[in-house]
């Protein structure tokens, strides 16, 4: 009994003194800090909360559980055009890569490391992304480039990043030329499937034979068309009419008369959606009354802004989440679409594009190459070759594989009553271009 008295008191002792040290700690001398409070009110945290949020939600979808030690600061290159000619693509890569590493970066960034992003301006010359390609190569703490955004400033860039074995990445261009590279990736589909299912679409769904085809001299739009023949004669169909024009033509006016001439039945529009949407106005002023066709860049509000209701019937291929823009029902998408679509819209008021998302993408792609391989330009590139499967924007199972351009499903869609309506799915396997 007296042996359990002598530890009671001991206990009473020892807890009578941790009381009695307690204010030697600066309570008082800390209370300019609570004024200083107003600091965070004026950043409230109801407001911030929701991109807390969101960071959390996007750690939940791709873990990082890497184990190779990784620097404090993990950089990318962003290379787009951000001035000049068509600065609306480099703002869709800015806000897409700004809010998936604002992301990663809140959620504790990759495993402790954060994430920082330095931009280079093409102003889409690619004579001007070779010089900055050196730029970057020579930038040690580089590991990997998301960009260009067109396919010609690609194939200037690629030798140079090809030499410096740095992979690049980009969530626009689309020729096949760009995959051949062993540092060469494409978040989207190859152009020549888009080509070849323009046609698909024209001869098997629509029921034409006889097409014609416009299209601009320049890499993506010349990949774009060059199987269309082929397949149009697999198919049963031909053109009737074919050509090109320079990628600083406004007028269209002689070009269509010549196509409403040839007796076309579609026409199918190989360009951007700038001069789509030219081509399309021109040809209703000349009363041209027939079924037009574009690929995947004509899911792009501007182009709706500046054709208005002479959209009206025209056909396009891309991915569901493509048109996530331009539809008012997003009920049918995957929730995951969903909620990058209200993420999106309480970060900058508006939908997102046709390039955020894959540009997103390409962040937490490389963010988790990283997690996985470490820091390092070369092992980068290999394990973008070899993962399997990553939920992504541009498709639910995203992989590169050894073609260094993903598989996803694409649809044909046809615009009505101011929106995209599913037309069928579009048989994309049928037609992959040889490697």
């Amino acid at each position: 009994m007296k042996k359990w008295l002598f530890v009671l008191i001991v206990l009473v002792l020892l807890f009578t003194a941790g009381c009695q040290s307690a204010p030697a700690e600066p309570v008082e001398d800390a209370a300019p800090a609570e004024e200083a409070a107003p600091a965070e009110e004026a950043a409230p945290a109801e407001e911030a909360a929701p991109a807390e949020e969101e960071a959390e939600s996007a750690k939940e979808d791709i873990m990082f559980t890497g184990t190779i030690e990784l620097p404090d600061e993990i950089v990318f290159a962003l290379m787009g055009p951000f001035t000049g000619s068509y600065t609306a693509g480099g703002e869709d890569f800015i806000q897409g890569a700004a809010m998936a590493i604002d992301e990663i970066n809140a959620a504790g960034g990759v495993r402790g490391s954060s994430i920082t992003l330095k931009q280079f301006d093409t102003q889409l010359d690619p004579a001007e992304g070779a010089n900055l390609a050196r730029n970057i190569v020579s930038d040690e703490k580089i590991v990997a480039l998301i960009g260009p955004w067109s396919s010609s400033t690609v194939f200037a860039v690629l030798p140079i990043i090809e030499e410096a074995n740095m992979a690049l990445l980009t969530p626009s261009a689309s020729s096949s030329g760009i995959a051949v590279s062993p540092v060469g990736f494409k978040v989207s589909p190859d152009a020549e499937i888009y080509g070849s299912l323009m046609v698909h679409l024209a001869i098997k769904e629509l029921g034409y034979t006889k097409l014609a085809v416009i299209f601009a001299q320049n890499d993506f739009s010349i990949n774009l068309q060059k199987p269309m023949a082929d397949v149009a004669a697999s198919l049963g169909g031909e053109f009737v009419f074919e050509e090109g024009f320079t990628p600083d033509t406004t007028d269209f006016r002689s070009i269509l008369t010549n196509v409403q001439n040839s007796g076309a039945e579609a026409l199918l529009l190989a360009c951007y959606s700038q001069e789509g949407a030219l081509i399309v106005n021109q040809a209703k002023e000349l009363g041209l009354e027939l079924t037009m066709i574009g690929d995947g860049v004509f899911f792009d509000k501007t182009f709706f802004e500046v054709a208005g209701e002479n959209a009206e019937g025209l056909y396009a291929i891309g991915v569901v989440n493509e048109v996530a823009n331009l539809m008012d029902d997003f009920s049918s998408m995957p929730q995951y679409v969903q909620d990058f679509n209200t993420r999106f819209q309480e970060r900058y008021s508006e939908m997102p594009e046709v390039w955020e998302r894959p540009t997103y993408d390409a962040v937490y792609i490389l963010a988790h190459a990283v997690d996985q391989v470490g820091a390092d330009r070369a092992a980068i590139i290999d394990y973008l070759e070899t993962f399997e499967c990553m939920q992504t924007q541009t498709d639910e199972c995203f992989t590169f594989g050894t073609i260094h351009w993903p598989l996803v499903d694409l649809k044909y869609y046809v615009w009505e009553n101011d929106k995209f309506q599913n037309v069928s799915d579009a048989p994309e396997t049928d037609y992959l271009p040889e490697r």
